[in-house]
C-alpha cells in the first residue's frame, strides 16, 4: 500500500507521501474500531447475558466484513493505473514509462 500512495510523486516528497500514508493508516484503523465497537454496543442488548454480548459482537464482525468487501469491489474497479499500448511502467520516481520496441 505504501508503494501506492508514493507512486508518482516527486523524489523530494516521498518522505511527506509515506507520511500522509502511515498516518492515514492508523487513523483510518482508529476510527474503524470505533465504528465497530458503537455497532457491536449498539447491538447489544442485555450485557450482562453472554448471548447477548456475542450477538452484539458477531453483528459488528458481519458489519466489518461488509465493509472489507464493500471496499474490495471499489479497489478492484475504481483504481486502475493508465496504460498506454506498447509502454510499461518506470520505476518509482522515473519519469514517465518505458518504450518497448516492436519487432
Amino acid at each position: 500500500m505504501s508503494i501506492g500512495g508514493v507512486r508518482g510523486v516527486a523524489p523530494s516528497d516521498t518522505g511527506v507521501a509515506s507520511g500522509l500514508v502511515n498516518t492515514s493508516q492508523q487513523i483510518g484503523g482508529a476510527l474503524g474500531l470505533a465504528v465497530l465497537a458503537a455497532v457491536a454496543s449498539a447491538a447489544t442488548g442485555d450485557p450482562a447475558l453472554p448471548e447477548s454480548l456475542t450477538s452484539g459482537y458477531t453483528t459488528a464482525l458481519l458489519a466489518g466484513g461488509g465493509l472489507y468487501l464493500a471496499a474490495l469491489v471499489v479497489a478492484a474497479f475504481a483504481v486502475t493505473p493508465p496504460r498506454t499500448p506498447g509502454t510499461v511502467p518506470g520505476p518509482v520516481g522515473s519519469e514517465g514509462s518505458i518504450r518497448i520496441p516492436r519487432s
